[in-house]
């Protein structure tokens, strides 16, 4: 029980801190960590990685850092993106699936490191504000994208949403983070 504990500690942190990173922790804690069985560890981590980002998203919230209709459209578009996905994923060998996995992880990463200068001004104002209408499109191309990588590779996605925010939104990363939850 202790070390659930510990665990629900690290990925709350994680899932504050990042906006990602909850089920890709979370599952393999349960399993391997605390000896649940797979069926019973992925709706296990649902729950707590829900309840870490509700945490999340209400203080982010006060602080006026979600942008709600990028946030709807993005999660809206994500939905059948996830579905195609899941289809995609089923029809495809796990040894490629993998593979991909790892190469996606490793692109974000460096786009990450990278930073996002070149897209600063994405959806942005002169004044620097969020510029919702231009922004709609691109925040639904992008929540489809996000849902189908979500699909295919089964893992909760603020891995991928956070950086698809920052860098093809222009979203700061406070935004980006707050809105990924």
């Amino acid at each position: 029980m202790v070390l659930a504990i510990v665990f629900g500690v690290v990925i709350g942190l994680s899932t504050g801190l990042l906006g990602a990173g909850g089920s890709i922790l979370a599952v393999p804690a349960l399993v391997y960590g605390v000896g649940l069985p797979m069926s019973a560890a992925v709706p296990t981590a649902l729950v707590v990685v829900a309840a870490s980002a509700i945490g999340g998203l209400s203080s982010r919230s006060r602080l006026d850092l979600v942008q709600w209709p990028v946030a709807i459209i993005f999660g809206i578009a994500g939905i059948p993106g996830t579905f195609a996905g899941t289809a995609l994923g089923r029809s495809l060998p796990q040894d490629w699936l993998m593979l991909a996995f790892a190469a996606l992880m490793i692109v974000v990463a460096l786009r990450m490191f990278r930073g996002n200068d070149a897209h600063d001004g994405v959806c942005r104002n002169p004044d620097g504000s969020i510029d919702h209408q231009r922004c709609l499109p691109r925040s639904a191309a992008a929540g489809a994208g996000v849902g189908t990588l979500t699909g295919l590779f089964g893992v909760g996605g603020g891995f991928v949403v956070v950086p698809a925010l920052a860098m093809l939104l222009g979203l700061t990363a406070p935004q980006a983070v707050a809105n990924s939850m």
